[in-house]
């Protein structure tokens, strides 16, 4: 039974932490000049542009972490991301308080990376890797 449940470990992350960046994205968006003012007083660069992609980032990372669709490379791009935001926006907040739950989101995703995206998913490239993790191969004589 342990076997057939370990694989959904990987789904369950990928639907909550899929919905948290849908929702955060589609906030960005909605609320793009506000957002855009928040990138600029960050002193992140070229604010008209970074803050639509990032909204759409989050908003497309978290659909594809949902369906399952490349997961692998949504999970690089979304960490990337999460550094960004963390060293821009609130690396002097400290830890608690501040970042804890941005360095749990990091956490997740390379859990999803190292782990692979579980079932139902849709399409995954390999990245140049024989063995991500998901798939079993018998050993010979077994």
């Amino acid at each position: 039974m342990l076997a057939s449940t370990v694989r959904l470990a990987p789904l369950a992350l990928r639907l909550l932490l899929g919905l948290i960046f849908i929702v955060h994205g589609t906030i960005k968006l909605l609320n793009l000049g506000m957002s855009t003012r928040v990138f600029a007083q960050l002193g992140i660069p070229l604010p008209a542009v970074a803050t639509p992609a990032v909204a759409s980032l989050e908003v497309i990372g978290g659909l594809a972490l949902l369906a399952g669709f490349a997961v692998n490379i949504f999970t690089i791009l979304l960490v990337i991301m999460m550094i960004v935001a963390i060293w821009t926006a609130k690396r002097n907040a400290g830890f608690v308080g501040g970042y804890e739950f941005d360095l749990l989101i990091i956490a997740a995703l390379v859990s999803l990376f190292l782990s692979g995206p579980g079932k139902w998913t849709l399409w995954q490239p390999n990245l140049g890797r024989r063995n991500r993790g998901w798939k079993r191969r018998r050993s010979v004589g077994a």
